[in-house]
């Protein structure tokens, strides 16, 4: 294989890993929901482990969290950007352990609905 087709599936990979560039709203508490309990899984285990019963337990219980939390927002007639979920959940997945803690993520998903204080949870 030459060097030019090493670059090309190096790139295609580097894209494949990228993240999504935006998320519909439609599509917002699953993806959300996962992630954040991947996070949950990976950063904070003991958590984890002593709140859910795997992650379906895990994805179920923030999928559910995050409905309610577009539902007010829809109720407010909060804009949603799906530029700015794709963000929050692109940072939520490279953030370190530590900036997931502190939770740092929440601004991230506050910018979803900017024209609305809402706050996250």
């Amino acid at each position: 294989m030459s060097a030019l087709h090493l670059v090309r599936f190096s790139l295609l990979g580097l894209l494949a890993c990228s993240g999504p560039s935006e998320i519909k709203e439609k599509n917002f508490a699953a993806s959300g929901a996962g992630m954040i309990c991947n996070r949950l899984q990976e950063c904070q285990r003991g958590d984890y482990l002593r709140e859910y019963y795997g992650h379906a337990d895990c994805a179920s219980h923030w999928e559910i969290a995050l409905e309610v939390y577009i539902e007010v927002a829809d109720d407010l007639d909060c804009d949603y950007s799906p530029e700015a979920a794709a963000r929050a959940y692109n940072n939520l997945a490279e953030m370190s352990c530590e900036d997931f803690y502190g939770l740092d993520y929440i601004e991230d998903f506050d910018e979803i609905w900017d024209d609305c204080a809402l706050g996250l949870f």
